[in-house]
């Protein structure tokens, strides 16, 4: 059902529809019943995370939305799905989803910098609650992503613009 919200957000981001704001908001509101659900949120994967986090994110970044009357209900509508689904999805399927999609980002150089901070953002919010949810992590799946972003993007480093180093840095700080 996921995997359909998600075509279906990708297929809304193309359209030109006049009334785009309805077709989201239909969209939204599955997606916020369903985050209501911690059982279910726990059983997304790691996989269909990383599409509709990469989505919501993209949908923030997206000026075409500015001119909308409601722009702002929408932008609080897109941050609220967000942390619903930090809060009650399995956390190491969110954060090997957001590792991915920041890795994805830092090879990316068409990524907006908004974008990534955004990921980062991400990240961020659900290290400060780690706490909390600490012995819920599968750590050697999650280190096995930490490596693989680590071991591919310290080696472009030297290609990066100091913002992309900085971002790269302060996660590194993060995983650690």
């Amino acid at each position: 059902m996921v995997n359909q919200l998600v075509q279906q957000l990708i297929n809304l981001n193309r359209s030109t529809h006049p009334d785009l704001v309805n077709c989201y908001r239909a969209n939204f509101s599955l997606l916020m019943k369903l985050s209501k659900f911690n059982e279910l949120c726990q059983q997304i994967t790691e996989p269909t995370l990383y599409k509709v986090l990469d989505q919501l994110l993209r949908l923030l970044t997206e000026h075409r939305f500015e001119t909308m009357d409601k722009h702002e209900m929408f932008i609080k509508v897109v941050n609220c799905l967000i942390i619903h689904l930090l809060e009650s999805t399995n956390k190491t399927n969110i954060f090997c989803a957001l590792i991915r999609i920041l890795y994805d980002t830092v090879n990316n150089s068409d990524a907006s910098n908004h974008f990534r901070e955004l990921v980062v953002k991400c990240i961020w919010k659900l290290n400060r609650s780690q706490a909390e949810w600490d012995s819920e992590l599968n750590y050697p799946r999650l280190l096995a992503e930490i490596h693989l972003f680590l071991k591919v993007t310290f080696y472009f480093w030297k290609c990066f613009n100091l913002k992309l180093r900085l971002i790269a840095l302060r996660c590194t700080k993060i995983f650690l």
